[in-house]
């Protein structure tokens, strides 16, 4: 941020008065008293309240910069690193608090595939409370022992993609740590209100050991629903969450943001409401798809919103999570070359493609209800797409003070220019769209109706009607048994007037890599290489 770019304070006292200025904000306790120049000079020097300050080097010159000015760190740069930026201190409180994580679904593709590896990864960089339980639950009849067991093969395989662990263990050492965290509980149903409270009652149960060995007791504990379900049980683990695991009413039944439990302690979290013993919260975390169609949709956020306040729920997309798709965001915004040509007069057509080489695999059942259109393009291309085409957001006009609002204010504004791109798109035809099965589809076993149209493979063209991307299309494609697995983004742009190729235009295209985001410059066949950048 610029404010962080400021030269070297001139004195003692004013460098104690930068610093608390920039991240007093950002603490949980007030700051200490300021030190003045007259009270550090009357302070003996033996006594041990005194202490040095160190003031940051003045900044550095670089690439040929010859400005002497001291109050100008870089005057021939609009953009710079200042070399003595300091990070504002990690907003860790969290890690001293309890947490009891439950994944309803937990025997399902998406929590063995995506979201147990996801927790094993923030358990080894160190970024979950060291006390953390991970409570699994579905339908299925199994021990702890049979459930470990069935998450070790996945748990292990992701390992070997995360690299070093800050615990100091890696590979199946750093997985039997985790495994001895996570437990599992068999419901009738997902809305079944007395396998609820007997999991609450164990998750209680812990919590209350946990106070018996912290000095002083009194640990606030926090709990964290994770559905990894079909959204046509969203509204029956909703109700019985709130029914089981929240220990103090929400005024008003939870319907608004403002809902509150009028203790000042609760209006300080900023939660809306104390939750559970100790002041924790208690949040709903809902993954797609969001239903089957706008009705749907609106009828799940009315069950939920019965039931929770907005600052319980998070309604997220996992893709969004992947190192190509942040990196979207840096390659837009953060080159100014990549501004100047990212318009329809420079770009002829954009294509977003996720693709499989298996099929449903035992998927059948839930996949044939949904299809590829509902499973990946409504959702994960869509918000690859809103990425691509949306226009900069206005950030860091709000003038708030407050760091949270203006993180809150920051993620409305994307959100805001991302929905403006989906409102641009005119309804799609069926002259615009491609659908496909592959064969042997209906040879699943857990696909009931043999005769079944489901898509398995589909290739839609859209037109997003701004000034910056009038007459060029974007094509989403999306597939299972296809060719190759791959998730890819490909720019293609115009080719300049005189090309020495007519019938081939300059690509870039951002790909999933092993772990990372890359993006390569494609060349037509004879030409040469035009751009290459790996990230």
């Amino acid at each position: 941020p610029p404010h962080f770019c400021r030269p070297p304070p001139p004195s003692i006292a004013a460098a104690a008065a930068a610093y608390w200025s920039t991240f007093a904000s950002t603490m949980t306790h007030p700051p200490p008293p300021l030190p003045t120049a007259a009270s550090i000079a009357a302070t003996p020097a033996s006594s041990p309240t005194r202490r040095t300050l160190r003031i940051p080097p003045p900044p550095r010159k670089m690439n040929g910069d010859s400005s002497s000015g001291a109050n100008v760190p870089f005057p021939n740069r609009r953009r710079r690193l200042c070399p003595y930026r300091t990070s504002p201190p990690p907003l860790n409180s969290y890690l001293q608090e309890g947490l009891s994580v439950v994944v309803v679904g937990a025997s399902g593709d998406l929590a063995k595939k995506k979201t147990y590896p996801s927790l094993l990864a923030l358990f080894a960089s160190g970024l979950l409370p060291p006390g953390v339980s991970v409570w699994g639950y579905a339908r299925s009849g199994k021990t702890d022992e049979e459930f470990r067991d069935g998450l070790r093969p996945y748990l292990l395989k992701s390992t070997g993609k995360s690299g070093r662990s800050s615990r100091g263990g890696g590979g199946s050492k750093l997985v039997d740590e985790f495994l001895l965290r996570c437990r599992y509980r068999r419901g009738k149903s997902y809305g079944d209100v007395p396998s609820y409270v007997s999991l609450v009652e164990e998750m209680r149960r812990r919590e209350d050991e946990r106070d018996g060995r912290a000095a002083g007791g009194g640990v606030k504990h926090n709990r964290l629903f994770y559905l990894a379900v079909p959204p046509d049980v969203f509204g029956d683990v909703a109700g019985a969450v709130r029914e089981t695991a929240m220990e103090r009413e929400l005024v008003g039944g939870g319907g608004g943001e403002g809902s509150g439990s009028g203790d000042p302690a609760d209006d300080a979290s900023g939660h809306g409401g104390t939750q559970t013993k100790g002041g924790g919260w208690v949040r709903l975390v809902v993954e797609k798809p969001f239903g089957r169609d706008l009705p749907t949709c609106l009828s799940l956020s009315s069950v939920l919103s019965r039931h929770f306040s907005e600052s319980h729920l998070y309604r997220i997309d996992h893709y969004l999570g992947k190192e190509m798709v942040q990196n979207l965001w840096t390659f837009r915004f953060g080159n100014d070359w990549a501004g100047h040509l990212w318009h329809g007069g420079a770009i002829r057509s954009v294509t977003v493609e996720w693709k499989e080489d298996f099929g449903t695999e035992g998927r059948g059942g839930y996949f044939d209800r949904y299809g590829i259109v509902r499973d990946v393009i409504q959702n994960h291309l869509l918000q690859v797409l809103t990425l691509l085409a949306m226009e900069p957001p206005a950030l860091g006009a709000s003038g708030g003070k407050d760091g949270e609002e203006e993180g809150h204010d920051a993620a409305e504004r994307v959100r805001d220019a991302k929905v403006a791109v989906l409102k641009s798109i005119p309804p799609v035809t069926p002259s615009d769209v491609i659908l496909g099965q592959y064969e042997g589809y209906a040879d699943d076993p857990t696909i009931q109706d043999k005769e079944t149209a489901c898509p398995t493979y589909a290739a839609v063209r859209l037109h997003v009607n701004t000034p910056r991307w009038e007459g060029v299309p974007f094509l989403l494609v999306a597939g299972k048994a296809l060719e190759e697995r791959a998730c890819r983004v490909r720019v293609r742009f115009r080719p300049p007037p005189g090309s020495f190729s007519s019938s081939s235009s300059p690509t870039v295209s951002f790909r999933c890599g092993q772990g990372r985001g890359e993006a390569d410059g494609d060349v037509p066949p004879g030409g040469r290489r035009y751009c290459g950048q790996r990230r």
